[in-house]
Parts: C-alpha cells; sequence; structure tokens
C-alpha cells in the first residue's frame, strides 16, 4: 500500500513537483514478467541523451545491468550492495559523461547527489509518493520520465494522481499491454486524443482544448 502525504508534506518536493508537472510523461501498462522487453522496446525508439532508471531492488537493477550488457550498452550501476569504491566510480563517471546509462535504487539515490538526466525510466513504481516524487529531481528542464505500471502498481498511481491532482498521458503504442480496463474505462488523454470513460472519443473543439490547461 501506498503511502499518502498531505500538502504540507509535498511542499517540501517544490522542485521535484516543478520537473513532474513539467516532464513530457508516459504511462506504459505492463505485465510485470514484460518489463524488461518494454524496456528494450522503449531503449529502440526513445533513447536519446543521459538516462536514469529506477527500480526498487539491488536484484532488479542487477537485472537491467545483464539485459543491458547482452545489447553491448555502456552503463553503471548504483545500489547498496555495491562498495563504497564501486559506487563512487559509478557516480564520476555518469557524472563526467563517460557512460549515459544510470541503473540506480531508491534507497541508494538517496544519498548521492547525480547529474540531471535526459530521461528517466521508473522500471518500478515506487512505494511511497515522495520517493516517486523525489526521483524527478534528477530530470533535466525539457527532459521525458516513461514509468512502467503492472496491474498491482495501479493503486499506487492513482494514489499519486490524486496527491498531484493530474493524470498521466497512457503510451498505447507498444504491444506488452495486460490491462484493457485502462484501455476502454479510464477516462484518460492519449496521443490519439481525448477519451471518455466510455472509450469513445471527446467531441470538445480544438479550441476548447487549447484553453485546458496542460502539465506535459
Amino acid at each position: 500500500m501506498s503511502k499518502n502525504i498531505d500538502s504540507k508534506e509535498l511542499k517540501g518536493f517544490s522542485p521535484e513537483l516543478s520537473a513532474l508537472r513539467g516532464a513530457k510523461q508516459k504511462l506504459y501498462f505492463s505485465a510485470k514478467k514484460r518489463k524488461m522487453e518494454l524496456c528494450e522496446f522503449v531503449f529502440r525508439k526513445k533513447i536519446k541523451g543521459n538516462l536514469i532508471i529506477f527500480r526498487k531492488t539491488q536484484f532488479g537493477a542487477d537485472k537491467i545491468m545483464k539485459m543491458l550488457a547482452k545489447r553491448d550498452m555502456s552503463a553503471v550501476c548504483i545500489h547498496t550492495e555495491k562498495t563504497t569504491n564501486e559506487k563512487a566510480d559509478a557516480l564520476k563517471r555518469f557524472n563526467n559523461n563517460s557512460v549515459n546509462i544510470l541503473v540506480i535504487t531508491d534507497k541508494a539515490f538517496k544519498n548521492i547527489s547525480v547529474n540531471k538526466a535526459d530521461m528517466i525510466i521508473n522500471f518500478d513504481v515506487p512505494a511511497y509518493i515522495e520517493d516517486f516524487v523525489a526521483r524527478f529531481g534528477t530530470l533535466k528542464q525539457k527532459g521525458s520520465v516513461h514509468t512502467f505500471c503492472a496491474v498491482d502498481e495501479k493503486s499506487i498511481i492513482k494514489d499519486i494522481e490524486a496527491q498531484i491532482d493530474r493524470k498521466f498521458l497512457v503510451n498505447k503504442d507498444h504491444p506488452f499491454n495486460d490491462d484493457l480496463e485502462e484501455f476502454t474505462s479510464e477516462a484518460r488523454r492519449t496521443k490519439e486524443g481525448s477519451t471518455k470513460s466510455n472509450g469513445t472519443k471527446s467531441r470538445k473543439s480544438a479550441g476548447s482544448k487549447n484553453k485546458k490547461k496542460r502539465w506535459y
């Protein structure tokens, strides 16, 4: 269960919240067992500049590193099981642009300072809202964020949306979705246009849509 935090607590994250609201956000629904395939799919289509991949566990971070190695992609990894020297070396290489991909866990991230990235992948949705918001402190002003959400993580996403009073943009352009409900019953804006809760397109005029405040 995610932890809801009130507006007073969120004020402490004002720079991160600003980055969250200004980022190009994409939410991908996918079965957990297919997230690695989804990650490779995003790499083929989206990756550019410096990238930070967030995982919840050391085991998950190491799995990402193995996948990147198979693709001959240079990356560094930081988690709590790494030695002090290993973490310092990885951080130095990412911060001086020797490598452009950093894989990191939330626990390890709390104790370091990294250069801002052009792109973030939230491979896992964190259990706590403040952990999710904190990640955005690493994002450049016009950076993009790709969040992978499994069925059992949906409630966390909805809690986050309620706390920030925003809906995430759902990306349908991938073959790994396992949650048809999100395509038919959720009133979410997609790149194809505004969608009603019954799955039909909105009849609002282009002018009225343009007047509506956008956050992404």
